[in-house]
């Protein structure tokens, strides 16, 4: 088979086009989209042993403050003042307030990936739901069966706030 010696260059051009028009090799600063100060990802629930665990992945930044109210009523106040309730039964409940935060990035698009509603059948954790995103801060309610105590912390590299709930 022969072939010219433009045959390479052709080749060539062809490759760096369809990388320039794919954005492929764009500079990742270029690339990425701002969430400032910080963005929910998703929120993953855990059986262990002792205890179930809810962690909130988190974007990079400033790890939001995170208040903690419990509830045996599963009702809640948005930001706007609303009354809601916690669409999981269960025979308690969490609210987390995580503040300074969002569910969506500087353009309004959704960051937030996991399910509004996550149902799981856990000893203690029955459900997550995303509650509201607004005026920065997150609501998530964490629907309960029986349970003695709970604790929650932070964690960097990557980003998360954890929800231990004892059994």
């Amino acid at each position: 088979m022969k072939t010219s010696r433009r045959t390479p260059f052709l080749i060539a051009g062809a490759v760096l086009t369809a990388v320039l028009s794919t954005g492929v090799g764009a500079t990742p600063a270029a690339a990425a989209v701002a969430c400032t100060p910080i963005c929910v990802l998703d929120a993953r629930v855990g059986g262990h042993a002792d205890f179930d665990r809810v962690v909130f992945d988190l974007s990079a930044g400033t790890l939001p403050d995170a208040r903690v109210t419990a509830s045996t009523s599963g009702a809640y106040e948005t930001p706007s003042g609303q009354d809601q309730l916690i669409e999981i039964s269960g025979k308690s409940y969490l609210v987390l307030d995580l503040s300074t935060a969002h569910a969506h990035d500087d353009r309004g698009v959704d960051t937030y990936t996991g399910p509004r509603v996550q149902a799981v059948d856990l000893p203690s954790v029955k459900g997550v739901q995303l509650l509201n995103d607004s005026q920065g801060h997150v609501l998530f309610g964490v629907s309960l069966d029986d349970h003695s105590r709970y604790k929650t912390f932070k964690l960097a590299k990557p980003n998360r706030l954890v929800v231990d709930v004892y059994h």
